[in-house]
């Protein structure tokens, strides 16, 4: 009975862990833009995006990813860095265009 309780308490450790360890991975901050921060849980969840929306089934083709990823990334960056420089001009979405 104490072995399994300590098991069980030992497999609880691991996967606490574990849990802690992906979402400390997912916290990390691959770039600072400007003040901004883009994380890997943003690249991964715009690159896992790029991939269902450009390949059927979503499977790129082999040596794909790589290429897709810095593509990705420079996409984040520009995005950021354009949301940015709207933030410091004032500029305000038109109410017109963000109902279309």
């Amino acid at each position: 009975m104490l072995a399994g309780a300590l098991l069980t308490a030992t497999v609880s450790a691991v996967l606490a862990a574990e849990s802690a360890e992906k979402t400390t991975k997912a916290a990390e901050v691959v770039a600072r833009v400007g003040g901004a921060e883009i994380t890997r849980a943003a690249l991964e969840e715009a690159l896992h995006r790029r991939i269902r929306s450009t390949y059927y089934h979503g499977q790129q083709r082999a040596g794909q990813e790589a290429y897709l990823r810095r593509e990705v990334f420079q996409e984040l960056v520009d995005r950021t860095l354009l949301l940015r420089e709207a933030e410091r001009r004032g500029l305000q979405p038109d109410a017109e265009n963000v109902q279309q």
